[in-house]
């Protein structure tokens, strides 16, 4: 009798198991897991890649990513690498990755680049070279930056002055930012425009802190002009908050931002990052210009963009690949493209995805003329931008000392810190 209920009760207790999935976590299982950091911070960057995730969870049965959204920047990724505890995926930029590359931290990524046959014409150059080390690739782009000019259509239309053109210079954008700098009682209630960022007024007057070899340049006529510039918008002219109005230092670019974003700013130097929280306006008209020139010069970019790397600890460099790629040569960057989340780096994805508003958006791009070469190439720059370069650029825009006084200092200290090398 004992036997005869074990016949009728197993049958039906392997059917139950399988109807209540027991089969499908024995596949899951089998599935292999992959952490992908990230450290970038903006709510919309976030819902994007996690959307991105999702869909290659779905449409890769074999391999599950599992999305690690890091705070603190770079620092908690750096200290899991050392501890051997590394993401097998992560996100990084072309401007901090040479440290990785020297200590090997970073897979070649070359021989799956061929084996795959990525062609890199279809890459923007500045996102394709500025992953090119040694003639390798230790990174894959899915987007790069460029800045353009915000400009707020209404204040223009009523102090009745035209639009910037694409051929403006930077003295007629500090020209057109007094017109529309407001005073009343001795205060500031509408601000002109925001200064450039000094690497984006250097690339303009052809100047860099270093040239090819590494030999500092940072003392010429050009970079005392710039630093003088950016300087002056602020404390000469005042068409520029000044930096104790902005708050801290680390928080002044969002706090320019958001006084565009209120009407209270004619122009902002806007990093295409900005967009998908530029385009939550709704209390006035925007748009687009070219970056000014300086008179004779060109518009150019510095070599560089986002990159996904893969961990040289990873257990799973094949499986790694497939997301890379991806995100970054496949249904990923459309994904990517469509939430406006900086420029794609495959011009064909751009030119389908990167769209208005704004009217103007594509000038973030159809405006660069020439990539110019990133010093960020040399293993020991980062180090040199936080220890050397940082703190003087600080002081100069706390008012706190002259563009002279500065490039004096820059001098002194990166002798100093070559000499310790």
């Amino acid at each position: 009798m004992g036997k005869k209920i074990l016949g009728i009760l197993i049958p039906g207790i392997i059917v139950l198991l399988l109807l209540t999935g027991w089969g499908r976590k024995t596949k899951e299982v089998s599935r292999v897991t992959l952490r992908f950091a990230n450290w970038e911070v903006t709510p919309e960057q976030l819902r994007l890649w996690s959307e991105v995730v999702k869909k290659f969870n779905q449409t890769h049965p074999g391999i599950r990513i599992k999305f690690d959204m890091v705070s603190g920047g770079t620092q908690p990724i750096i200290v899991q690498i050392a501890g051997g505890r590394a993401p097998d995926i992560f996100f990084w930029d072309t401007h901090i990755v040479a440290p990785l590359i020297e200590k090997k931290a970073v897979l070649d990524l070359t021989p799956f680049i061929k084996k795959d046959k990525i062609d890199p014409q279809k890459f923007f150059p500045s996102a394709w070279q500025g992953a090119i080390f040694e003639g390798k690739i230790y990174g894959m782009p899915p987007y790069w930056g460029a800045s353009a000019i915000a400009y707020n259509k209404d204040l223009f239309d009523k102090a009745g002055i035209p639009y910037p053109s694409g051929d403006w210079t930077w003295d007629d954008y500090l020209s057109l930012a007094q017109k529309l700098t407001i005073r009343e009682d001795g205060r500031t209630i509408q601000f002109g425009a925001t200064p450039p960022d000094v690497y984006t007024l250097l690339l303009s007057m052809g100047e860099a802190w270093f040239d090819k070899k590494g030999t500092f340049t940072g003392d010429t006529p050009g970079v005392k002009k710039a630093l003088s510039y950016i300087q002056d918008m602020r404390y000469k002219y005042k068409v520029s908050p000044s930096m104790s109005q902005l708050g801290p230092v680390e928080q002044a670019y969002r706090s320019e931002m958001e006084l565009f974003m209120t009407g209270k700013l004619g122009m902002f130097v806007a990093s295409s990052w900005t967009l998908p929280v530029l385009k939550k306006i709704k209390g006035f008209s925007w748009d687009i210009a070219p970056l000014p020139r300086v008179k004779g010069g060109k518009r150019r970019v510095e070599e560089g963009a986002a990159l996904l790397v893969i961990s040289s600890q990873t257990r799973y460099p094949q499986e790694a690949w497939e997301f890379v790629k991806f995100v970054t040569y496949g249904e990923g960057a459309e994904i990517l493209a469509r939430g406006g989340n900086c420029i794609p780096a495959l011009k064909e994805v751009a030119e389908k995805y990167f769209n208005p508003p704004p009217e103007n958006i594509k000038v973030f791009y159809n405006q660069i003329e020439e990539v110019a070469f990133s010093p960020a190439r040399f293993t020991w720059y980062t180090e040199w931008r936080q220890q050397i370069l940082k703190p003087e650029l600080d002081k100069l825009l706390l008012n706190m000392q002259t563009p002279e006084e500065m490039i004096e200092n820059l001098k002194k200290k990166t002798e100093r810190f070559f000499s310790n090398k």
